[in-house]
């Protein structure tokens, strides 16, 4: 659920000519830490009195990623102050759905690109967003890498829900060419240099091997209750938790509702998949995979001629 004040974000993004009372509510300059808390923490889950649950990183990187946003829709300089007060010296591999600080680093990155070395201030975000890239890639002559690489060639961070990570950072290598093909620039990796065309083929081959598991041969029983319970159509009569669990949910058989379009977690390190709906860590689908996978696909279909 997205607040009122994020969908007017949104609002202002997406349309050219946002509605006035929109850009009130928006531009107004923000200079603490509160207001930024209440515009991006749903109170019902994380109120004044609520422990923040244990598997939560902190939430400084989100407050980061917010303000990063903010000063991305609405260019007042507040809000790339706080992003730049905010931000942790530490060096991250890791874009997910609880850390976002290499998000940020490539979003504030292209206010460094421009004439002039373009804002000085921003221009540690590009250095990090370098070493980021730096630092998952298999690229010739590159030994800094800090992810492993299946034999099929499919980038592995972690067991649980891996290809969230691989969509993800194809996501920001695709936007990061773009910034580095607008300013007409390149950067090294040791003795390797990165250009716009490299980074877009690591990610259209990382997008290739995704895809070599769509077609006839698909996962069938995915870690999803809308996908593996019957619908109103098939199975009128009203059933228990405990009747789908043992009905549904410990079968063997496929799923009676196919996901059209939804990515799993994924192999594991040696190119394996076990295709069983209580393996979650790699049959279970999230937006959080599709969203950024969706982004490295139009980025890359838009520079397919170039």
């Amino acid at each position: 659920m997205l607040l009122p004040k994020q969908q007017l974000l949104l609002l202002l993004l997406l349309f050219k000519d946002p509605p006035c009372w929109s850009l009130d509510q928006i531009t107004t300059p923000t200079h603490s830490y509160t207001p930024l808390r209440r515009l991006f923490i749903l109170p019902a889950v994380i109120g004044p009195n609520t422990a923040i649950p244990p598997f939560f990183t902190p939430l400084s990187d989100e407050l980061q990623w917010a303000a990063a946003w903010l000063y991305r829709a609405t260019k007042n300089s507040s809000y790339l102050q706080y992003a730049i007060s905010t931000a942790v010296e530490d060096d991250c591999d890791t874009f997910s759905w609880d850390n976002k600080l290499p998000g940020t680093r490539i979003l504030l990155s292209q206010y460094s690109f421009g004439a002039d070395g373009g804002d000085k201030s921003t221009a540690r975000f590009n250095e990090e967003a370098k070493r980021y890239i730096c630092s998952v890639s298999v690229l010739p002559n590159l030994q800094s890498t800090t992810v492993q690489y299946t034999a099929g060639g499919l980038m592995f961070k972690m067991n649980a829900t891996n290809l969230q990570y691989v969509t993800a950072s194809t996501f920001l290598f695709t936007v990061y060419a773009k910034y580095l093909k607008t300013s007409k620039q390149t950067f090294s990796c040791g003795s390797t240099v990165i250009t716009p065309s490299l980074l877009r083929r690591y990610a259209k081959r990382q997008m290739n091997v995704i895809h070599g598991g769509y077609g006839e041969k698909y996962p069938q029983r995915n870690h999803h209750r809308g996908s593996s319970l019957p619908s109103l159509q098939q199975k009128s009569e009203p059933f228990g938790c405990g009747d789908a669990f043992q009905s549904y949910y410990y079968t063997s058989e496929p799923n009676p509702n196919i996901l059209i379009g939804a990515v799993v977690g994924g192999p594991n390190h040696e190119d394996e998949f076990y295709d069983d709906r209580d393996n979650y860590a790699q049959s279970e689908p999230a937006t959080y995979i599709n969203a950024p996978l969706v982004g490295s696909l139009a980025s890359l279909a838009s520079t397919s001629g170039s």
